[in-house]
């Protein structure tokens, strides 16, 4: 009877004692969980501040390139545009030089005019070409002087009417605008050319008429002695 006694004692302690163990071991395991759980958010948190960061420098290299690519470009469009102002230039002294000769041809050939005009011979079309040459002349100085007006400085934008117009767009208005006038001045230059070539060309026939002429024409002194035999 004093065994069981004994026996049923050490039982009830055991009982009372496993509840204890058992709500030491949760909260063990609790504090563990909550451990690995602040170490994982930690690491959650450095991988994406890792990630931040790489996305901040790739941010940084994609700007550099782009302002890069941007210097580039307008490097490019400043080479161009040198380039254009050399060769503007060059045409401009071509024209003017041109223009010269024709010039000086015109007036050469105003003094033939006068001077058959003197003799009897019809100017009438050799002078038709020769003004329209000049007007020819004329319409080639009037585009000269636009031409020198052409803005071929560089800017990184304007502002427009219709909103703003971007640096390569400056550049190819000013381009077309070169070459629109330089079609028209080479264009007025070879109708000049030509018209004062007609306009000798019609000298030349009235030359050889009133060459003609006077050969058809007796000698008075020849004519004088005949009458007189």
């Amino acid at each position: 009877m004093k065994k069981l006694s004994i026996f049923l004692a050490l039982l009830i302690a055991l009982g009372s004692v496993s509840p204890v163990l058992a709500l030491e071991e949760t909260r063990t395991d609790i504090k563990s969980v909550k451990a690995e759980f602040e170490a994982k958010k930690i690491e959650i948190q450095n991988k994406i501040k890792e990630n931040k960061d790489r996305i901040d420098e790739a941010r940084g290299e994609v700007r550099v390139e782009n302002q890069e690519d941007k210097q580039r470009r307008d490097e490019d469009s400043q080479n161009r545009v040198n380039g254009a102002k050399v060769r503007l230039e060059v045409a401009v002294r071509v024209f003017e030089a041109t223009i010269k000769r024709l010039d000086t041809l015109t007036g050469r050939i105003d003094s033939k005019l006068t001077e058959l005009n003197g003799r009897g011979a019809s100017t009438t079309v050799a002078t038709t070409f020769v003004t329209a040459a000049k007007a020819d002349l004329a319409n080639a100085k009037t585009h000269i002087e636009t031409l020198r007006l052409v803005d071929l400085s560089i800017g990184s934008t304007s502002a427009t009417s219709t909103g703003t117009t971007t640096l390569a767009t400056n550049i190819k208005v000013s381009f077309d605008k070169i070459k629109s006038e330089a079609k028209i001045i080479r264009e007025s230059l070879v109708s000049a050319k030509q018209n004062l070539m007609r306009a000798l060309t019609a000298i030349k026939k009235m030359e050889n008429v009133l060459r003609k002429e006077s050969k058809d024409v007796p000698d008075a002194t020849t004519t004088d002695t005949t009458s007189t035999l």
